[in-house]
C-alpha cells in the first residue's frame, strides 16, 4: 500500500507548485531535455536537481555504491531522510535539495520548523516524521486524480507495473550528494562547490544512465533554481518576465487538468468513433483486416512445425501485438510535426500565418500576428479563407521574430535550396528572407506585396518556385529537384546564390574587391564610386544629405524603396520597386522620426534589417523539418520522442533560439523551426571492390547535389553489384552560439568556458540507401579559438596578441572549457598550430604552461590531455604543405584510441571516445588543412574496415573529397572572417603554388577592411540576433562605435577589482572598509575632463577614501590616492556631460557625477604600483585648515568653467593661489547595460544580494554621495542625526553648453570619421 500517498508526475510545473505549496519562497524548477552542463549553467542559481529513472527490478540496498562512496558521517549533518513509504520519493527529492540549502533559500517557518525538529533523529526516524506530516502529505496529494473507479493514494502497485524513483543531487559543504531514500547513507561524488554544480553533476548523470541498456531513455531531470523571474526583473528584460508569467498560466492551466478525471469524456469520444466507424461501414472492415493477420501469423507458425493450440491467451497476445502495431502506426501520424509551407498573408488587423496542409501531417490551426501589440493567437475558422482576400505570399518556415525599438518584424524564409538529404530526410540552406513589419496594416501589406512581387520576377528569371505538389505531398521526395533549385552552399567567392560548385576565381585582387564592393559597407561604396554618396545612401547610412553638413529635407519617396528593399532584399534602388507612391503614409513617418536622431534604435534600425538580411541570405544558415542537424551520430536518439524538435535539438547550435521564443511561448511549437549555422555537403562516390591499385579504386564520383539526391532515392531499389559498391560521405559543422561573431571583436575564452569560432564538424560514411544492415561510419572534430583571455588589434595585418587578466582567472576559464570539452566527447588531444617563434610564440607557450598546470592536477575527472604544438609555418615554409603528415603521424596512436561511431540496424555498435581539438590563431586557414587531413585518414581507415584499400593522397579522382572539405572550411571561415579560407587550393588540390599564395594575400586584404569597416556593426547585430544583449546596445554603439562582450560578467570583474584593491591599497589593519565602488574618472588626476575617461575603482573606509586606477587587462592596482576624510573640505554632485557627439551622451539625468574637493597634506599619499606598496602611511593630524567659503566658490567655478587651451581636450583645475586644493571627479557608469550582467556601480556590500531593480545613475550617485557625507561626519564627531553645515552641492559639474564649447574640431571629425566607417 501506499499508505495514503499518490504518485506524482515528474514535471517542472507541479514541482514548482509543490515548493510554493510548501511554504518556499522565489523557487521554481526547469525541466532540462538535455545532460549538458551549459543548459544547466543558463539557470544558475542552481540548488539541485531531482532525477527520475526506472528502478531496476529486484535491486537490493549495497553495501558498496555503483558509483562514489558511502558517507555515513555526513548523514548527521546534512537532512537525509530514508524513505519508509511508497510514492513519497518524488516529495523526499525536493526536501533533500531544499533542507540542505535553506542557508540559500528562503524554505518558510513551517518547513525550518520541521527541519530544527528533526534535526537530531537518525535517517529511519526522519523518513517516519516526513510521511506522517500531514501538511507535506496534503500538499503532495493535491494531485490526486478524482477518479470513481480507485482511490490513487490507496492503490497498490502490482507486478506489472513500472516502478520509477526520484532521488536528487545538490551540492552540500563542498561536497556533491547524491541523497537517496532507499540507500542507507548519502553517497558522496567528491569535491563541489556551489558554484561548481552544474559541471559536476553532468558527469554522474551520465554514468548513471550508462548502466541502463542503450534502448532505455525514460529519464527525466529536473532542476531547482531561483524563480526566473526575479533575474528577469534584475536585468529589466520586460520580454522575460511576460514569457515566465506565461509559463506559469501553462502550469496552471496543466494542474487543473491533472486534478480531474477524464474517463467519462475518453468513453464518449471511442463511442463516437465507433458510431461513425459503423454508420460509414469501416468498422467490419477495420475489425476483419486485424483478424485476417492474426489468422495469418498462425497460419505461418503452424507451417514452421509449431503445433501450438490457439487458446484464449494466444488469441491475447495475438491481439495486442495487433492493437500495438495499430498505435504505432497513427502514434507516427500524429508525431508533432513543423510547419513546412505557409501563407503569409497581410489581414486587416494582423498579420496571419496559414499552414499549407501536407500528406501525413496533422493540420495545423493559422496563427494571427497583431499589428502594434504583437500578440500570438490561433484563428479561428470564420477567418481560415484569406489568401484571396489580402496580399500574400508563400513561405517555407519562418525563422522568428525580431522585436526592435518598440516593433517586430517576422522573419520568414522566403527562398530555400537543397543540399543534402540524410536517411531520406531533405536538408535546407536559406538563400533568401523576408522581413516583414507588424506596425501596421499599410506597413505589412507593402512588404509582402513586394515580397511576391519580387519572388515572380526570380521565377521568370530562371529560379523556379515551389511547384504546387511538393516532396512532402509525395511518396518521397522529388528526382533531383526542390523549390528554388539545388545546389550546394556558395563558396564565399561565388558570385551569387544560384551558381552551384566550388568557387574559382581567376581575378586579380583588385578586380576582386572592386566587383565585391557591395559586400564591404558604405565606405567602400564611397571609395569605388565615381559619382560619391547618393542623398538616398547618405540618408539611408545616417549621414548628412548635403557636403557642407547642413541638413536637408528628406525625399520620403526614397525613403520607401530603400526601406521596402531592405525588408523583400531589393537594396539596389528603385530597379525592382513599385512607385513611391504606394508606400504607406505610416512608413514614411515612421522613418521620419528614426532620421531625426530621436532614437540611436532607430536611427540604427535600417541597417540591422540590412545586416540581418544579408547574414541570413549567406547560405550559412541550415535546416530540416525532419531531422535534427544538432546532434552527432550516436550522442542522441530522439525517434522515438514526441516532444517538438525545438526541444530536442541541441542548445549550442540552435541558432534563432531567441527569435522563436514568442512562438515557443505561446504554445505554437508547429511553426518553430530551428535553424543551425555552419556548413553540410555531401558527395557520392563508387568504388571498384575488384581493384588491386588503391591509387585506381574510384571508379566514378558525384558532386552534383541534384544526381546524389537523385542517388538516394533510387539505391533501395537499385540491385546491389558484385564489381562496384556506392558510398556516400556527409560534412556537417555546426557553429557554436556560445561566444558568437567576428574575427578579431570575438577571440578566445569568456568566463565560462567557452571559446570563440567553437565549430564541430562531423563527417558520416554511409551508403546511399541508409540501409538498417548497412554500417554508418561517423567522425568528429572540434576547433575553437585558445582557451586564454587574449585580444588582438583588428588594425594590424599581424597583431601581436595581448593576453589578458591574472593567471588564476585564466587557468579557471581554462579548467571551464575543457571540462565542457570532456563532458561532451571524452578523452580531448590538442593540435596547436600557431608559431614558435614570432608574435604568436607568446600565447602558444602560455597555453602550453595551463596545459601542463592542469594535467598535473590530475587532468579532468583523473583523465589527462593530450596536447601537440605543431609549428604549421616553420614546419610548411616552403609551399611545403605535405609535411602535416609528420603531425598525423604523432596523432595516429591517439586517434585510433578514440575511434570513431559505429552504427548498425538503428543501434550504436561502438562510440567515438574522444575528440581532437585543432586551433591556429583564427581556427581557419591551418586549421581546415589539418582538419581535411584527419577527415581522409578517418575516411581511407572506414573503407579499409569495409574491406577496400584507396589512397586519397595519390588517387587523383578523390578530387571531390578535395573540394567537400574546401567548401566547408570556404563558409567556416567567411562566418568568422567574411572571406574565403586562405590555402584553400592545396586543401582543393593537395598542391601549392604562386597562384594560391596571390589570392591569398587578396583574400587577406578583403579580411583587413573587414575587420576595420564592417565587423563592429556586424557583432553588434549578431549578439542581439541571439539575444545576448537588449537593444541598449545600439545606443551604446551609437556612443562609442563598438559594443561590449557580453559574455564577460563585468559584475564579478568589478567585484574582483574592488577586493584586489582593497587588499593592496588599504595598508593600516585598524581602517574598516565601508564601501566599495566602480565608476568613470578623467584620464589625469586633479583634472575635470582628460579623454578618454576610465573606470577606476573608489573605496571608502572609516577614515580615508582611495581612488584607484586598476589595469583591467592584467587585473593589478597601477596608482592609487589616498583621500584622508578630515581634509575633505565639500563634494559637489550634478550634471557631468564629458562628450555632447552623441545623444545619449548629453542625457543630464544620465550623465552624472560627484567631484570631493580636498586640502592636500602629509596625510594624503599618491603611489604609483611597484613591487612592494609597503610605505607607511603618516597619522593624521588632529586639525586641518579649511579655506574659507569664497575661496572653496571660486575653486569650484574655475574647475567648472575652465575652457580648452590644447588639442587634447583636457579641462584642469586652474591655480588661484590655492595651490593646496584638489579635487577627485567621478561620473556614473551606464546602469542600463546592454548586456543581461547590467550591474554597473554597486556597493561591495550589497553585490551577494543584488537589489531587484539597478539603481539609475541619480539614485548611485546620490548613495554614494551620502556614504561619503555620513562617513566624513562621523570622524569628525558629528552625530548622524545632527544638522550640521551641508558637504554636498548639488549643481552642474560641466553643462551640456559647456561640453559642447570644450569638444575640439579633432573630436568632432574623429567621431564623424568612426561613424561614417562603421555605423
Amino acid at each position: 500500500m501506499s499508505g495514503g500517498w499518490n504518485t506524482i508526475e515528474s514535471d517542472a510545473g507541479v514541482f514548482t507548485y509543490l515548493v510554493e505549496n510548501l511554504g518556499v519562497e522565489h523557487v521554481q524548477f526547469e525541466e532540462l531535455v538535455a545532460l549538458d552542463a551549459e543548459i544547466l549553467r543558463q539557470a544558475s542559481p542552481v540548488y539541485g536537481v531531482v532525477f527520475l529513472f526506472k528502478y531496476p527490478t529486484g535491486e537490493t540496498r549495497d553495501t558498496i555504491p555503483h558509483d562514489g562512496t558511502f558517507d555515513h558521517a555526513a548523514a548527521e549533518n546534512l537532512f537525509f531522510a530514508a524513505q519508509t513509504i511508497q510514492n513519497a520519493c518524488g516529495t523526499q527529492a525536493l526536501l533533500s535539495v531544499l533542507l540542505n540549502q535553506d542557508e540559500r533559500v528562503e524554505v518558510g517557518p513551517q518547513l525550518r520548523d520541521f527541519k530544527e525538529f528533526t534535526g537530531a533523529f537518525p535517517s529511519d526516524l526522519r523518513g517516519e516524521a516526513l510521511s506522517n506530516s500531514e501538511l507535506i502529505r496534503d500538499v503532495h496529494n493535491s494531485f490526486a486524480k478524482a477518479s470513481p473507479f480507485v482511490d490513487e493514494t490507496q492503490r497498490t502497485a502490482t507486478d506489472d507495473d513500472d516502478v520509477y524513483h526520484f532521488i536528487a543531487y545538490t551540492s552540500i559543504h563542498n561536497t556533491l550528494y547524491e541523497l537517496d531514500g532507499l540507500q542507507p547513507a548519502p553517497i558522496s561524488h567528491g569535491d563541489c562547490t556551489f558554484e561548481e554544480f552544474p559541471d559536476k553533476v553532468i558527469p554522474v548523470l551520465q554514468r548513471r544512465i550508462e548502466r541502463y541498456p542503450s534502448h532505455e531513455i525514460r529519464f527525466n531531470l529536473l532542476a531547482m533554481v531561483r524563480d526566473l523571474r526575479i533575474k528577469a526583473i534584475e536585468i529589466r528584460d520586460e520580454e522575460g518576465v511576460r514569457r515566465e508569467e506565461a509559463k506559469r498560466v501553462g502550469w496552471r492551466w496543466e494542474n487543473a487538468l491533472r486534478r480531474h478525471n477524464f474517463v467519462g469524456f475518453t468513453g464518449e469520444v471511442l463511442r463516437a468513433v465507433v458510431r461513425e466507424k459503423v454508420s460509414s461501414r469501416e468498422y467490419e472492415a477495420w475489425v476483419e483486416e486485424s483478424v485476417g493477420r492474426t489468422k495469418k501469423r498462425i497460419e505461418e507458425k503452424t507451417k514452421k512445425g509449431s503445433n501450438m493450440e490457439i487458446e484464449e491467451v494466444d488469441m491475447r497476445e495475438h491481439v495486442s501485438t495487433e492493437i500495438l502495431r495499430v498505435v504505432e502506426s497513427l502514434h507516427v501520424r500524429i508525431m508533432p510535426s513543423i510547419v513546412r509551407r505557409l501563407s503569409v498573408i497581410a489581414a486587416a488587423d494582423g498579420l496571419v500565418l496559414q499552414p499549407i496542409a501536407q500528406r501525413n501531417q496533422r493540420p495545423v490551426p493559422s496563427l494571427k500576428i497583431t499589428y502594434g501589440t504583437h500578440e500570438l493567437a490561433a484563428v479561428g475558422p470564420s477567418e481560415e479563407s484569406l489568401s484571396s482576400a489580402f496580399a500574400s505570399f508563400e513561405a517555407h518556415g519562418i525563422v522568428g521574430l525580431l522585436s526592435v525599438a518598440s516593433t517586430s518584424y517576422l522573419i520568414s524564409i522566403s527562398r530555400r535550396a537543397q543540399v543534402a538529404q540524410i536517411r531520406g530526410k531533405p536538408i535546407y540552406v536559406i538563400t533568401g528572407i523576408a522581413l516583414i513589419p507588424l506596425s501596421s496594416h499599410s506597413d505589412a501589406r507593402f512588404v509582402v506585396e513586394q515580397t511576391r512581387e519580387s519572388l515572380k520576377k526570380q521565377a521568370k528569371n530562371g529560379v523556379e518556385e515551389d511547384s504546387e505538389t511538393s516532396e512532402d505531398d509525395q511518396d518521397g521526395p522529388p528526382q533531383g529537384q526542390d523549390d528554388d533549385h539545388i545546389t550546394a552552399p556558395a563558396s564565399p567567392a561565388d558570385g551569387g546564390d544560384d551558381e552551384p560548385g566550388p568557387s574559382k576565381s581567376d581575378s586579380t585582387v583588385a578586380q576582386d574587391v572592386i566587383s565585391r564592393r557591395g559586400q564591404y559597407g558604405r565606405f567602400a561604396e564611397r571609395w569605388f564610386s565615381r559619382k560619391g554618396w547618393s542623398v538616398e545612401g547618405r540618408r539611408l547610412q545616417g549621414m548628412s544629405t548635403d557636403q557642407t553638413g547642413k541638413p536637408q529635407p528628406k525625399d520620403e519617396k526614397n525613403v520607401n524603396v530603400q526601406e521596402k528593399g531592405l525588408m523583400t532584399g531589393n537594396v539596389d534602388g528603385s530597379a525592382e520597386s513599385v512607385e513611391s507612391k504606394n508606400a504607406p503614409q505610416s512608413m514614411k513617418q515612421q522613418h521620419s522620426k528614426a532620421s531625426e536622431g530621436e532614437s540611436a534604435t532607430r536611427t540604427l534600425l535600417p541597417k540591422l534589417l540590412y545586416t540581418t538580411r544579408m547574414m541570413l541570405s549567406s547560405r550559412s544558415f541550415f535546416f530540416s523539418y525532419d531531422y535534427d542537424l544538432t546532434w552527432r551520430l550516436g550522442s542522441q536518439d530522439f525517434r522515438n520522442a514526441e516532444l517538438p524538435l525545438h526541444k530536442l535539438v541541441n542548445s549550442l547550435y540552435f541558432w534563432n533560439r531567441h527569435l522563436t521564443s514568442p512562438f515557443v511561448h505561446a504554445g505554437q511549437h508547429a511553426f518553430v523551426l530551428p535553424v543551425m549555422q555552419g556548413f553540410v555537403g555531401q558527395r557520392a562516390f563508387t568504388v571498384n571492390v575488384e581493384s588491386d591499385d588503391p591509387s585506381k579504386s574510384i571508379a566514378a564520383a558525384q558532386e552534383n547535389v541534384g544526381e546524389i539526391i537523385e542517388l538516394q532515392n533510387n539505391a533501395r531499389a537499385a540491385q546491389p553489384s558484385d564489381k562496384t559498391r556506392d558510398y556516400l560521405i556527409t560534412l556537417i559543422s555546426r557553429r557554436s552560439v556560445k561566444r558568437p561573431g567576428l574575427r578579431y571583436l570575438r577571440r578566445g575564452v569568456d568566463d565560462k568556458g567557452h571559446t570563440a569560432n567553437s565549430v564541430e564538424t562531423e563527417q558520416i560514411l554511409s551508403t546511399p540507401s541508409w540501409a538498417e544492415s548497412n554500417k554508418v561510419y561517423s567522425f568528429s572534430q572540434f576547433r575553437g579559438s585558445i582557451p586564454l583571455y587574449f585580444s588582438q588589434s583588428p588594425y594590424s595585418f599581424k597583431p601581436v596578441p595581448e593576453l589578458q587578466h591574472s593567471y588564476e582567472r585564466n587557468h579557471a576559464a581554462f579548467r571551464r572549457h575543457f571540462t565542457n570539452l570532456t563532458g561532451r566527447y571524452g578523452g580531448v588531444q590538442i593540435a596547436l598550430l600557431v608559431e614558435k617563434h614570432g608574435v604568436e610564440a607568446k600565447i602558444g607557450e602560455e597555453y602550453e604552461k595551463h596545459m601542463e598546470q592542469l594535467n598535473k592536477e590530475n587532468g579532468i575527472n583523473g583523465t589527462e590531455l593530450g596536447f601537440k604544438w605543431f609549428d604549421f609555418h616553420a614546419m610548411c615554409r616552403g609551399m611545403k604543405f605535405e609535411n602535416v603528415s609528420i603531425l598525423m603521424d604523432s596523432l595516429n596512436s591517439k586517434l585510433d584510441s578514440f575511434s570513431e561511431t559505429i552504427e548498425v540496424n538503428g543501434k550504436i555498435q561502438q562510440k567515438q571516445s574522444g575528440i581532437l581539438r585543432t586551433n591556429c590563431m583564427d581556427c581557419l586557414d591551418r586549421t581546415n588543412v589539418v582538419q581535411s587531413a584527419c577527415g581522409q585518414r578517418a575516411l581511407e581507415q572506414q573503407l579499409a574496415a569495409e574491406g577496400i584499400a584507396l589512397d586519397f593522397q595519390t588517387d587523383v579522382s578523390t578530387q571531390w573529397f578535395n573540394t567537400l572539405w574546401a567548401d566547408n572550411g570556404d563558409a567556416i571561415s567567411k562566418q568568422y572572417s567574411s572571406t574565403a579560407a586562405l590555402k584553400g587550393d592545396y586543401t582543393r588540390t593537395r598542391k601549392r603554388d604562386y597562384r594560391g599564395a596571390l589570392n591569398d594575400f587578396g583574400l587577406t586584404l578583403s579580411r583587413f577592411f573587414n575587420n576595420i569597416v564592417n565587423d563592429f556593426f556586424s557583432q553588434a547585430a549578431i549578439d542581439y540576433l541571439l539575444g545576448n544583449v537588449t537593444a541598449q546596445i545600439f545606443e551604446d554603439f551609437e556612443a562609442n562605435m563598438m559594443s561590449a562582450d557580453p559574455a564577460m560578467s563585468m559584475a564579478k570583474v568589478r567585484q574582483h577589482a574592488i577586493d584586489t584593491s582593497a587588499k593592496i591599497v588599504i595598508e593600516n589593519q585598524n581602517e574598516d572598509l565601508l564601501h566599495g565602488w566602480t565608476l568613470l574618472c578623467p584620464h589625469e588626476q586633479n583634472t575635470l575632463r582628460t579623454l578618454p575617461f576610465e573606470e577606476a575603482v573608489l573605496l571608502l573606509t572609516d577614515v580615508a577614501l582611495y581612488a584607484v586606477r586598476f589595469d583591467w587587462n592584467m587585473e593589478k592596482v597601477s596608482s592609487f590616492e589616498r583621500v584622508d576624510l578630515r581634509s575633505i573640505i565639500s563634494v559637489v554632485r550634478g550634471t557631468y556631460i564629458t562628450s555632447a557627439l552623441a545623444p545619449t551622451q548629453t542625457d543630464e539625468t544620465r550623465n552624472v557625477g560627484f567631484v570631493v574637493r580636498y586640502v592636500r597634506g602629509e596625510e594624503n599619499v599618491a603611489k604609483r604600483n611597484t613591487r612592494s606598496m609597503s610605505t607607511a602611511v603618516p597619522d593624521p593630524p588632529d586639525k586641518i585648515e579649511r579655506p574659507e567659503e569664497a575661496e572653496q566658490e571660486s575653486i569650484l567655478k574655475s574647475a567648472s568653467s575652465a575652457t580648452l587651451e590644447t588639442s587634447d581636450a583636457s579641462v584642469s583645475v586652474k591655480k588661484t593661489g590655492q595651490d593646496s586644493i584638489s579635487i577627485l571627479a567621478f561620473k556614473a557608469l551606464p546602469s542600463r547595460s546592454s548586456t543581461s550582467d547590467s550591474s554597473s556601480v554597486r556597493s561591495q556590500r550589497s553585490l551577494d544580494s543584488p537589489p531587484l531593480l539597478a539603481l539609475g545613475e541619480t539614485e548611485t550617485i546620490r548613495s554614494i554621495t551620502e556614504e561619503i557625507e555620513r562617513a566624513v561626519r562621523k570622524i569628525e564627531n558629528h552625530s548622524e542625526k545632527e544638522d550640521g553645515p551641508m558637504m554636498i552641492e548639488d549643481r552642474d559639474i560641466i553643462s551640456v553648453a559647456e561640453a559642447k564649447k570644450s569638444t575640439g574640431l579633432l573630436e568632432q571629425w574623429s567621431y564623424s570619421l568612426k561613424k561614417l566607417v562603421w555605423a
